[in-house]
């Protein structure tokens, strides 16, 4: 059945019938859904049925969704809306391809009696808080939440695992009952930053915020990075904030151990470049012996500093020795040339010595233009040559 269709059947239902994904968003409803739940159906399919349940019943409501969404088995709900009205929904699942669709009807009962709360919804509840705890105990994470205000500015937690407490050493009526606790353990250097993110978080303008430092109860700090999630009502305002925080402290110091890795072979590497191609002067020339292959990087590198020389030691003459290279490859020749070619633009005559007889070969093969360059048998013939 398409979407359009299902809506339509669903939409003239004389029942409060809705149609709902796994995660309790309204993918269908009937007009009779406005009445039963009291608000617009426009508003019912933009939003989920567990985000109109009050807080109250909530965690109640989804540890018995998620049941049957696993197991497939039918299921009666009884909660409030936020508003206190009472609502019993008949949950029916259906398997299809895409994924569970789960079709409810729903109506509004009269409140039960304060001493007749149904035991099975007791020992779901309790059911539903031992799974998540004993979830939350296997995360190598700080988990906590508490309701939030309206406006965002304030909150307070009603829920934090032990793992805070273990991590930072700090007791759980210290975080719970000081005023600015949170706020006061940040790094100096963080905290501006932090308080910035997290306000952005709130606003929802971002779910990640940066990585800081947090002071233990040992004076050490711990570098750790958050995510806030608000849950918000079906008018949208602010109802209940969700924080996770990791703790990156490996991580920042793997991190920074690797930079000052890259930084040291970035410096070897600079100074084995400077011993591949050194510049050497005798005279009025200028050597340059080259050694092994000329990659880019040392072409680069050999250019550079050879005409840094010949612009500051007004040298006439460049001498390219050769004798340690055993071959050229189709690269390594190029460069080659446009080293001679550069030097040449300088007004400075360039010879070549060392060239083995391979080596010979290949410049001949590439037909580079080194016809302006001289060539000699030994470095002595060409210092010596006129």
């Amino acid at each position: 059945m398409t979407p359009d269709l299902a809506d339509a059947l669903v939409r003239h239902c004389p029942v409060a019938l809705s149609l709902h994904g796994e995660r309790g968003q309204f993918q269908a409803a009937s007009d009779e859904c406005a009445r039963v739940f009291a608000r617009p159906r426009e508003e019912l399919v933009r939003s989920s049925l567990l985000v109109l349940v009050d807080a109250r019943d909530r965690d109640r409501i989804q540890a018995a969704w998620d049941a049957a969404t696993l197991s497939g088995e039918d299921a009666v709900l009884r909660y409030r809306l936020v508003g206190d009205d009472w609502i019993e929904t008949d949950l029916r699942v259906r398997r299809e391809a895409a994924g569970p669709v789960l079709a409810c009807a729903s109506r509004r009962i009269a409140p039960p009696p304060a001493s007749a709360a149904d035991p099975l919804d007791r020992e779901a509840l309790e059911l539903a808080r031992s799974h998540r705890d004993a979830l939350v105990r296997m995360l190598p994470a700080l988990i906590w939440f508490g309701p939030v205000t309206p406006d965002l500015r304030s909150y307070k937690l009603s829920y934090l695992n032990d793992y805070l407490l273990d991590l930072t050493g700090w007791t759980r009526e210290e975080w719970f009952e000081t005023p600015g606790f949170w706020r006061s353990l940040i790094h100096p250097d963080d905290r501006d930053a932090t308080l910035e993110a997290s306000a952005a978080m709130m606003r929802g303008e971002r779910s990640v915020g940066p990585q800081y430092r947090l002071r233990a109860r040992d004076g050490r700090y711990i570098w750790v990075r958050s995510a806030i999630h608000i849950e918000r009502d079906v008018a949208g305002t602010p109802v209940r904030m969700y924080g996770l925080t990791l703790d990156v402290t490996e991580f920042v110091a793997a991190r920074e151990q690797a930079e000052a890795l890259l930084r040291e072979l970035a410096d070897k590497t600079r100074r084995i470049l400077e011993l591949s191609a050194p510049v050497i002067p005798l005279g009025e020339a200028l050597i340059l012996p080259l050694v092994g292959a000329l990659d880019p990087v040392r072409a680069a590198h050999a250019s550079d500093t050879l005409l840094r020389a010949v612009h500051e030691s007004r040298a006439r003459r460049v001498i390219l020795d050769l004798t340690g290279v055993r071959d050229l490859d189709v690269e390594s020749a190029a460069a080659l040339a446009r080293l001679a070619s550069a030097v040449r633009l300088l007004g400075v005559r360039t010879a070549l010595t060392g060239v083995r007889p391979e080596v010979a070969l290949r410049l001949l093969e590439l037909d580079l233009p080194l016809r302006d360059l001289t060539s000699h048998a030994s470095l002595a013939a060409a210092l010596h040559a006129p």
